[in-house]
């Protein structure tokens, strides 16, 4: 499945970053999620991780192999 914008994606691979406000030092782990807020291109995604309250904490530009589309529902399947 194609990832776009607006998808809930899952990071497959740990990265230091900055906060967003504060410029300190952070590291997103394996497993931390964002928000695709646009599309650079076919393999590059820029993304938005927030916090439960929806602050966000970091912004970064992310490949698409080091991303998962975060999937809520099962598909059905017509047997």
């Amino acid at each position: 499945m194609k990832i776009k914008e607006l998808d809930i994606v899952i990071l497959t691979e740990g990265r230091l970053t900055k906060h967003f406000e504060t410029d300190e030092p952070i590291y997103l782990q394996p497993g931390q999620v964002g928000t695709v807020v646009m599309e650079l291109n076919d393999q590059m995604f820029e993304v938005e991780f927030a916090d439960q309250d929806g602050i966000p904490y970091a912004m970064e530009t992310v490949p698409a192999k080091h991303l998962l589309i975060f999937h809520q529902k099962p598909v059905p399947v017509n047997l």
